[in-house]
């Protein structure tokens, strides 16, 4: 394990993490103390300054002899990180903290860097299963799983052709309570923000939104869908204000596929001239802390992203017992229920007739 490394697992900067390990002044000391007590029950103490290195328990114990769970990304490494609106931040943490209670090891892995992942798996040790980030599915990517032999859930991400163990966000039960939430305040024509990249979950939160919008006899019209640009221009809202312009009759609410675009989707609406949420109330997903700083506060659905993280290693644990004993395997998918988060991008309408 490598600082770096270990500074991401904890969630703090990598000089943080330093002045843990050579013991040197420059942080607080319960945030030091708080770091230290997590390293060790990591079983990583071995990397803090002036650590003697015990010998080997031959109790089971022991981090080299307990079963290990692999999170595998199919990411990009460096898109994963630097991205301050990542939903896996806080999976990772869910599923770092279920791993320590029940006594395993987790083990962070990316295909990018591995030439062999049936090798790199090997040389892990004994493990458990895999709990699998992976943007699409595809043949290639499950014949690739399977050749493993082992269990494996993917978070937030399914294949309608492909049954496959998944934890997912309850997006069908998300943008139903979001959508009736905004016709209680009187607004009748809602409108949906979507990213410009392509996923499965994204695509289910499209489903989820039309069916949303069919339950609560609202119109779903066409022009009510706009496309939020690039992701590699996370502040750049051009195409967005060009699509605001060309509209004919902006809708009086918008929901954004995730706080990232719900972003962008108030300052392109600020920047030619609207009001938020005056003019146009605006809905984010997923209570990234972005949304609580955004001007005004981002009213969002908020998305358990620890409790999604807790229950693959439950699930992957579940599904190891049950390959041990024969069992006949039968995927799964498993919700996680959401909750309104309301702030100040909505209001509701005086004129309910809009």
């Amino acid at each position: 394990m490598k600082a770096k490394d270990l500074a991401q697992l904890l969630g703090v900067s990598p000089a943080t993490i330093s002045l843990v390990l050579n013991g040197k002044p420059g942080i607080s000391r319960p945030l030091r103390e708080k770091l230290t007590k997590q390293i060790i029950e990591l079983g990583y103490e071995d990397m803090l300054a002036g650590h003697k290195q015990a010998p080997e328990p031959e109790a089971p114990v022991s981090r080299r002899n307990r079963g290990s769970i692999v999170y595998l990304s199919y990411r990009d490494k460096k898109e994963e990180w630097n991205d301050v609106y990542s939903f896996y931040a806080g999976v990772l943490e869910g599923a770092q903290q279920e791993s320590r209670e029940i006594g395993c090891n987790l083990i962070i892995m990316y295909r990018s860097c591995e030439e062999d992942l049936v090798t790199a798996i090997r040389e892990t040790g004994n493990v458990l299963g895999l709990i699998v980030v992976c943007p699409h599915i595809t043949d290639e990517v499950l014949e690739e799983l399977n050749s493993l032999k082992l269990p494996y859930t993917f978070i937030d991400s399914f294949d309608f052709s492909h049954p496959v163990n998944s934890v997912n966000v309850d997006n069908l039960q998300s943008f139903h309570m979001s959508v009736g939430y905004l016709k209680s305040l009187g607004h009748k024509r809602i409108g949906y923000v979507s990213c410009s990249n392509e996923t499965t979950s994204g695509e289910d939160r499209r489903i989820a939104f039309r069916r949303a919008l069919k339950d609560h006899h609202l119109a779903d019209r066409k022009e009510n869908y706009f496309v939020a640009g690039e992701d590699k221009s996370l502040m750049d809202t051009t195409s967005l204000e060009e699509q605001f312009r060309n509209a004919e009759n902006l809708p009086t609410a918008l929901l954004a596929e995730n706080d990232r675009e719900g972003l962008r989707t108030v300052n392109a609406l600020k920047r030619i001239g609207f009001r938020v949420p005056e003019d146009v109330s605006v809905i984010g997903f997923d209570d990234n802390p972005m949304s609580r700083i955004c001007d005004p506060p981002l009213t969002t659905i908020r998305s358990s992203r620890h409790r999604i993280g807790r229950e693959c290693v439950a699930l992957i644990i579940r599904l190891k017992r049950l390959y041990q004993s024969d069992t006949t395997q039968v995927p799964m998918k498993m919700y996680i229920s959401t909750e309104l988060v309301e702030r100040d991008s909505v209001q509701e309408l005086k004129d309910k007739d809009k």
